[in-house]
């Protein structure tokens, strides 16, 4: 048998996540969510998290825990990450806000701030 050569995994110059790269390269403010699949209050904190993304029109980036490949990069960016997570990230890859269990409005102000 031929052995089969894993893909090299990229990592851009960012460091994040390529999904979290590409949405900051396009948006320049990203609200990324890390939630456990199955997880009731995980859901909920994603949905929010979204809504919030799409209201203040910048990206969003939902990114599963189970992902050991994603969600590697992103703490060693970022440090431990609760569950679930939202961050808010903006160009050149600054976290500007680590937020856990929380609503649209919390997410809205932090992308806010993150424009200033």
């Amino acid at each position: 048998r031929t052995p089969t050569l894993k893909p090299k995994v990229v990592i851009p110059k960012s460091g994040f996540p390529a999904p979290v790269d590409r949405a900051l390269r396009r948006r320049g403010v990203v609200v990324v969510a890390i939630y456990m699949p199955g997880a009731a209050v995980d859901a909920v904190v994603r949905a929010e998290a979204r809504a919030a993304a799409v209201r203040s029109r910048v990206g969003y980036v939902a990114i599963s825990a189970l992902n050991e490949r994603l969600v590697g990069s992103l703490v060693a960016k970022t440090g431990v990450l609760p569950d679930p997570a939202v961050l808010v990230i903006k160009r050149p890859g600054v976290v500007t806000a680590t937020l856990s269990v929380t609503d649209r409005k919390t997410i809205a102000q932090a992308v806010a701030q993150a424009r200033r």
